[in-house]
């Protein structure tokens, strides 16, 4: 796994990497941060959408359809199962409250979420908030990124994220966090670009 800041650049440019990549159609990126930073790790994922700003940002900014992926059991990451609950915003604000959870293996998963920002029809972040439980990472901040492009968007779906606190988490993170931050944001992307390519 390289070296490479990107992501912490805005909070360490002192301690950043100057490295930089070109991003292509359907390109990934996993660096893990150069710095000590609280969410040390990077991945995101971008394609092209066929629909213009507004609408794909009307259809992200629904939680239950970005998370879909969240809400169906899938092999590749256990076959866990996540209930999506949210407050009276419904996500759809700074400030508002999501909350994950299930069970994998007869452990039980929980994280609570955050809107922290919020500005259509071009970009949102969530991050989580308190102590979350979850098999393969800890706390994460994720975002989605919308440019508009002659044919319809690009989307770029970013998380930032660490190793889960207890010993067995991290041994546990350091196997299988990257193939799960690949795979959330590969999920948010393929599923956007799918759903209007279908409409």
């Amino acid at each position: 796994m390289p070296n490479c800041s990107g992501a912490c650049a805005h909070s360490h440019a002192a301690k950043q990497c100057t490295e930089t990549v070109d991003l292509k159609e359907g390109f990934q990126q996993e660096v893990e941060h150069g710095c000590d930073c609280e969410l040390p790790r990077h991945f995101e994922s971008e394609s092209f959408v066929n629909a213009d700003s507004g609408a794909l940002f009307a259809q992200l900014d629904d939680q239950r359809r970005l998370s879909s992926h969240m809400s169906k059991s899938c092999w590749k990451v256990g076959g866990v199962k996540m209930l999506i609950e949210f407050d009276q915003k419904a996500s759809e604000a700074v400030g508002s409250h999501m909350r994950l959870s299930g069970r994998v293996f007869g452990i039980r998963l929980v994280v609570e979420e955050v809107v922290t920002e919020r500005m259509p029809p071009f970009t949102k972040t969530w991050r989580t908030v308190g102590s979350p439980r979850l098999l393969f990472i800890g706390q994460d901040q994720m975002k989605f990124q919308i440019r508009p492009h002659p044919r319809g968007s690009r989307l770029r779906v970013f998380i930032d994220y660490g190793l889960p606190e207890s010993r067995f988490g991290r041994w546990l993170g350091r196997w299988f966090a990257g193939f799960y931050a690949r795979w959330c944001t590969q999920q948010m992307v393929q599923d956007a670009a799918r759903h209007f390519a279908l409409g």
